[in-house]
């Protein structure tokens, strides 16, 4: 029996289904959820943190419906949405101890976790700085933060590197795999590489239907044939760009070296990522 588990959830709003029939498991471990805006992600997360009652199916915690769990299985739950607003005349402090409150932690206890998970983030000296002095990164670990007062066992995180520059990115993602262990944690993302060398299993996400749930490895491998790099004249770029996927682009003394998917399997590819994968089965052509 996995530690969650979502059976046949589907969610409608108006005319239009955002999530149709989805069924999965989580165990332990890092889940990467991908898919293009419109997906149903959100819709997703909003389920499992019960603030969206599914028309139809039913979530599972340990065997038992969330529903019928209700605040217990909520306080396994640590949410951290894309971005917080409301918020910025506040300390940090202040806002982390409103959260915990909000979570029914003790005083002392809240103390403990806020000063802990501050030297975990690098946040310590910046406790009682308003929010709305906080650069981009310092406001995304502090929802970080505060997805992980109570030290829940399932955390949601709803694209955690969100507006963060490469640097600060590679911090977060660090912080996520450090955190991660004896913990459920599920990631929305764009960014594959946020989830490319920390995820232990990739969700596809496409128009409302889960695609795909398993191994980075088994993706990358159904791309075998499929990418291929080459260098070209400039003038040569638009005949590409119409026959071809164009990934990545990169400027070199003779003209361009291009990245490309073909429609067909073609001799002479290279290794895929998930940029690759993400890109062959996310958009349309």
């Amino acid at each position: 029996m996995a530690l969650l588990e979502i059976k046949h959830i589907t969610k409608t709003f108006q005319d239009v289904c955002a999530l149709q029939d989805i069924t999965c498991s989580f165990d332990k471990g890092i889940y990467g959820l991908i898919g293009a805006n419109g997906a149903g992600k959100s819709t997703l997360f909003k389920i499992l943190t019960t603030s969206l009652i599914p028309d139809e199916g039913e979530i599972l915690y340990q065997g038992t419906s969330i529903q019928q769990l209700k605040q217990e299985y909520r306080s396994h739950i640590g949410y951290m949405p894309q971005n917080q607003k409301g918020y910025g005349q506040l300390s940090a402090y202040q806002f982390l101890y409103y959260i915990a409150a909000l979570k029914g932690l003790k005083n002392n206890e809240t103390k403990r976790q806020i000063i802990e998970l501050a030297e975990k983030v690098h946040l310590e000296n910046d406790l009682h700085r308003k929010i709305k002095n906080f650069s981009g990164g310092m406001r995304q670990r502090l929802l970080f933060m505060q997805a992980l007062l109570g030290n829940p066992d399932i955390l949601i995180l709803d694209e955690p590197t969100a507006g963060l520059d490469p640097y600060e990115r590679i911090i977060m993602r660090n912080h996520i795999f450090d955190i991660s262990h004896n913990k459920t944690v599920i990631i929305a993302t764009h960014v594959m590489q946020d989830i490319e060398y920390i995820a232990d299993e990739i969700l596809l996400l496409k128009k409302g239907k889960l695609i795909f749930q398993g191994k980075s490895e088994l993706l990358i491998e159904q791309m075998e044939g499929y990418v291929h790099e080459k260098q070209i004249a400039l003038s040569e770029l638009e005949n590409y760009q119409k026959q071809y996927q164009i990934v990545r682009m990169i400027r070199v003394n003779k003209g361009i070296r291009i990245r490309y998917l073909s429609n067909e399997k073609q001799e002479g590819s290279v290794g895929a990522d998930l940029e690759d994968v993400y890109l062959h089965t996310m958009i349309d052509s």
